[in-house]
């Protein structure tokens, strides 16, 4: 609330030039009343309020009011944006708007305060001057009431315009507070490229959390499953739990690459390196690294080489990491991979046998991301049971042509 007072003093202090203007005008053409005066003072008139509409109206007037706003009405970015197309008319009738309505308030409050407060101490006064008639303020009326003790009663209505003053300044300052983000708040336009950014935000925000869960959570299974073989030998096969614990090492070296790749992706808001390039990606060395890095027993039906565009081989390495993540983690240590592509399509089939299958089993977040991912690829995905003691994954992805070396 005393955000909003100082609002309302600010509006007080905007209005002043106005009433200074109207009290000099209206004291030349009581003095004099002419024509030639009259002319003169009404030219005056017009061209003075020309010029305060012109001011409102320029492009910068509008973020300064929003900025004001938000620093003394307690509005926070999301209620009182910045302003995105300052130079577009409805951006510059707003800020004319909050002017005329800051103009319109002070003018009020000047004028209550003006009337009420000397009224006020008028009255409060009255008692202790010795006088026994009175005049009521801006009235031509009148009144005996007595001196001393016999007009002590006109203290009440001495507070009671006091209080209105206070009670119109408060009124004024929650009117404003109101209105601030229907008449200061971002247009349709606005409100449209707000929204945008918040989807591409939104966007970004799942993109990074795939590529967090893509990129760790193969590592982190095969971690889990070294770590558990070296626990289960370290008293039957020393040499064993020494080279999964070795194995567990490297691991966690490539996760912490990971994460420094995840964390570079949000500081810069770019994608990879590999996005970046102009060269075509070899999606069949990339399964062949995967398949070498895994702990499975992976049998590979793929292409000696397999290039295709950033876009589809991002997706279908996604697709097959979490493939062989979910065998790492439900099978039973082997697994198949298929790749077939022609020009149009790539088909990435995984299966691998499972230790218990449990169709009504609910979807894994991993699962639950690639679906999402390989439609937003345009892409089709079916995966479960296959023969009862089987999971298979197919997907069918679009390519598009391998970009030119």
């Amino acid at each position: 609330m005393r955000g909003g007072i100082a609002q309302v003093f600010l509006a007080i202090a905007i209005s002043l030039p106005l009433v200074a203007v109207a009290a000099a005008i209206g004291v030349s053409m009581a003095q004099d009343r002419s024509t030639l005066n009259l002319g003169l003072l009404t030219a005056v008139a017009v061209g003075f309020l020309a010029v305060v509409v012109w001011a409102s109206l320029l492009p910068s007037v509008r973020q300064v009011e929003v900025s004001t706003a938000r620093a003394l009405l307690d509005y926070d970015d999301a209620a009182l944006p910045d302003v995105r197309s300052p130079r577009a008319w409805t951006s510059r009738r707003r800020g004319a708007a909050w002017l005329a309505l800051l103009a319109g308030v002070g003018l009020v409050v000047v004028a209550a305060i003006l009337y009420l407060v000397p009224a006020g101490i008028s009255l409060i006064s009255f008692p202790f001057t010795g006088d026994s008639t009175v005049t009521w303020p801006g009235l031509v009326r009148t009144t005996h009431t007595g001196s001393g003790l016999d007009a002590l009663w006109l203290v009440g209505p001495g507070l009671v315009a006091l209080a209105a003053c206070l009670a119109v300044v408060v009124a004024a300052a929650r009117l404003l507070v109101a209105l601030a983000p229907r008449v200061l708040g971002p247009t349709l336009v606005e409100r449209v490229g707000i929204a945008a950014d918040r989807e591409r935000a939104l966007a970004r925000a799942n993109a990074v959390a795939r590529e967090l869960h893509d990129q760790l959570g193969h590592t982190l299974t095969a971690m889990t499953v070294q770590a558990t073989a070296a626990h289960r030998l370290m008293a039957t096969d020393p040499g064993a739990a020494e080279r999964a614990l070795t194995a567990v090492e490297d691991l966690g070296r490539r996760a912490q690459g990971d994460v420094d790749s995840v964390v570079r992706t949000l500081r810069d808001g770019a994608p990879g390196s590999s996005l970046l390039s102009e060269e075509p990606i070899d999606l069949a060395g990339i399964v062949r690294a995967l398949a070498h890095h895994s702990t499975l027993d992976v049998e590979l039906r793929v292409p000696e080489s397999l290039p295709i565009d950033h876009d589809s081989a991002d997706t279908a390495k996604a697709v097959i990491r979490e493939a062989l993540t979910n065998a790492t983690r439900h099978g039973t240590g082997s697994a198949s991979l298929r790749l077939q592509a022609d020009a149009q399509s790539l088909c990435i089939e995984v299966r691998n046998p499972c230790r218990r299958v449990v169709p009504a089993a609910p979807e894994r977040a991993g699962l639950t991301g690639l679906h999402e991912r390989v439609l937003l690829a345009d892409g089709q995905i079916s995966a479960g049971p296959d023969g009862g003691d089987s999971w298979l994954l197919t997907v069918t992805l679009p390519i598009g042509p391998a970009p030119r070396t």
